[in-house]
């Protein structure tokens, strides 16, 4: 579901492969009727003058007229190239009105501008912060910070409005607001739980619902910060939670644990481990959680 400027709900009517357009009162508006036959609709974002909607079957996004419904033209085609794609997934307007579009086999996130045309691909393959192995929906912040889901690596990767990995969370197993298998994702300026419990100074600049299909499945909420602070809290409907920072998975907080030289963390030396993670993991400072041993926290610009 995507809400349009003026108000209106947009729902992708799965059965049908087709768009349905509510007013706010629930009164059905319009029908987006599928280009042919085998029409798979997605995602979906209003760009300017234009509903976009995401073929994963065809490979293309297909534009609309937003007010008659008559389709307009078709973006893209199979392919790993520019504008090109794989079962494109989920889809947001950025505030800059540029477009993001989930690439899912391809591993990416493609930028385009209104026309179409490609501006930057944002994450690439891999096994770090910023890298996607299925990436399934996308949410763009109203500062710019652009979040993606990751079927893969399990967790909500954070990229700055440039496309530069900022971090990831969610990570299996580290508690409150841990994922397996996230899917759609959005923005709230407004917190949807009540009664949640803020650490002292932490101001929320919006909230991410992140929606979860396999473990405890839900709607999961994390506080994302403001730009005068960094980071971000987590809960959910069942357990709202205060929360230490993370740095395992931020790539500007390596120096929380590793030394550096000339800008490259040195190794820890298994005498010293036990120290280092007793300084935070003490039962009060930082929950249990993983250390993505093996992983890089360093990501290309």
């Amino acid at each position: 579901v995507r809400n349009a400027p003026n108000g209106d709900s947009l729902v992708i009517d799965v059965a049908r492969n087709t768009l349905l357009r509510f007013s706010p009162d629930g009164s059905l508006v319009r029908r987006y009727a599928p280009p042919n036959e085998s029409f798979r609709p997605a995602g979906v974002a209003c760009i300017g003058k234009e509903i976009w909607i995401t073929d994963a079957v065809g490979h293309c996004v297909a534009a609309f007229d937003a007010d008659s419904g008559k389709f307009v033209r078709s973006i893209g085609g199979r392919g790993p190239g520019p504008a090109e794609f794989g079962a494109p997934l989920g889809m947001a307007a950025t505030p800059d009105r540029l477009v993001c579009v989930v690439d899912t086999f391809n591993d990416r996130v493609q930028v385009l501008d209104a026309t179409g045309k490609w501006v930057r691909d944002v994450g690439r393959p891999g096994n770090q912060v910023g890298c996607l192995g299925r990436p399934k929906d996308v949410a763009v912040g109203p500062d710019g910070v652009i979040f993606v889901t990751d079927a893969s690596s399990q967790r909500v990767h954070a990229f700055d409005p440039t496309g530069r990995a900022l971090l990831a969370f969610g990570e299996p197993e580290s508690g409150v607001g841990s994922l397996s298998m996230p899917a759609g994702i959005c923005i709230s300026e407004v917190c949807p739980l009540p009664d949640v419990m803020l650490p002292d100074g932490f101001k929320a600049a919006y909230y991410i619902a992140v929606a979860e299909q396999l473990s405890n499945p839900g709607i999961r909420v994390y506080a994302w910060r403001d730009r005068k602070t960094s980071g971000l809290v987590s809960g959910d409907a069942a357990r709202p939670s205060k929360s230490a920072d993370n740095p395992h998975w931020s790539a500007d907080k390596c120096s929380a644990c590793h030394q550096q030289d000339r800008g490259r963390s040195i190794p820890i030396v298994p005498a010293k481990t036990d120290a280092i993670c007793l300084a935070c993991h003490d039962g009060k400072k930082a929950r249990e959680e993983a250390h993505p041993i093996g992983r890089s926290a360093t990501a290309a610009g």
